[in-house]
């Protein structure tokens, strides 16, 4: 059942289109893997706390998360489930490497109270990645009638509150 869906289909075709694993970058870029005369050939034991258990699978290439310009990951703040500090911040600790935003999607940002929306803002922003509102700048034009003042208000107060794309 699996071999019948094009998602499974299209990982395949990839998989055996690459040349090598070398020119492949694995999930966890670390230099004995990028680099086969670091380590020998044959071990599959994982030496330190950089390693990963599957490393030896070859993935798409990523640029280091400082640099990537194109390829962004960007993950859902609150909107279809709650989404808290200690959530985000486990998340983010475990995953932030390869998240580059958080988008409050939906408009839920609006109904949080300052104090909880700047923990969650702070918090991307302390692994590194930018926080979008999602859009919703679509929403303020079309309810306000394009009125300047009120888009004004909306992008001021979205660039204190510390959101890069609004």
């Amino acid at each position: 059942m699996l071999a019948r869906t094009g998602v499974f289909r299209q990982t395949l075709r990839r998989s055996f289109r690459l040349t090598s694993l070398i020119s492949a970058r694995a999930l966890h870029s670390t230099g004995s893997r990028l680099n086969p005369s670091s380590s020998s050939s044959g071990s599959s034991s994982v030496s330190s706390s950089n390693s990963h258990p599957f490393s030896f699978l070859p993935a798409n290439a990523l640029e280091p998360k400082a640099t990537r310009t194109k390829g962004l990951t960007e993950i859902r703040g609150p909107y279809y489930a709650p989404v808290t500090q200690t959530y985000l911040d486990e998340l983010l600790k475990d995953w932030g490497e390869y998240v580059d935003g958080v988008k409050f999607a939906g408009g839920a940002f609006s109904l949080m109270p300052e104090d909880r929306l700047r923990t969650l803002i702070d918090t991307a922003h302390k692994h590194g990645c930018y926080v979008s509102t999602g859009g919703f700048i679509e929403r303020v034009l079309s309810t306000s009638g394009g009125n300047k003042s009120v888009v004004s208000k909306y992008l001021t107060t979205c660039k204190n509150l510390g959101y890069a794309v609004t």
